[in-house]
């Protein structure tokens, strides 16, 4: 399929979506707000291809179980990695917004916030007594600490890379990234 056509097929599936329900999805850093996110993106996948090859690969398209709205939209997959620039692992110019041919991303000058961690007690191997506090461990920003009943989240510290998330060992994850909280750029 040409790219041309994809761009309409895609601008026709966005426009009938609008009438269903979307998951909530954590956006790329540097995007713009969502409803002018979703006018501004083309699907093209530059951002993604970026960042498997110059950032941590945690971008991937939105697919149509997440709503057809914001289908072949880029978002954060927390099972593929963490994100790099909110934690100072990718560095200006970051290859996810520099390949942004449209605007929808927008260069950042420093870490952002893309959501907030919610933690599921009844799922944590600590709350349940067991010795785990890998999300402690590898927090890069010092977000967790041991509490006596498992890890206590700092809200204020935390930027929503994602690296607790995908490094949680509970099976489901009692850790879950959410885009509560959430910097967007408005001005665009």
């Amino acid at each position: 399929m040409s790219s041309i056509a994809m761009r309409v097929l895609i601008r026709i599936v966005r426009a009938i979506g609008k009438l269903f329900p979307c998951k909530p999805v954590i956006r790329p850093p540097g995007a713009v707000v969502e409803d002018k996110f979703l006018k501004l993106c083309i699907g093209c996948g530059h951002c993604i291809e970026a960042c498997k090859v110059y950032g941590t690969g945690v971008l991937t398209f939105t697919s149509l179980r997440d709503g057809l709205k914001i289908w072949r939209t880029p978002k954060l997959d927390v099972a593929r990695g963490f994100c790099g620039i909110s934690i100072g692992v990718c560095s200006p110019p970051y290859p996810c917004t520099s390949a942004c041919p449209t605007g929808a991303l927008k260069q950042i000058s420093s870490r952002v916030k893309l959501g907030s961690v919610v933690w599921f007690p009844e799922r944590c191997i600590a709350f349940r007594g067991g010795e785990c506090f890998v999300c402690v461990e590898v927090c890069p920003l010092n977000a967790f600490s041991k509490g006596s009943s498992g890890p206590v989240i700092d809200q204020s510290r935390c930027v929503g890379c994602g690296h607790c998330v995908r490094s949680c060992p509970a099976n489901p994850k009692a850790l879950e990234l959410r885009p509560v909280g959430s910097v967007r750029i408005e001005d665009c």
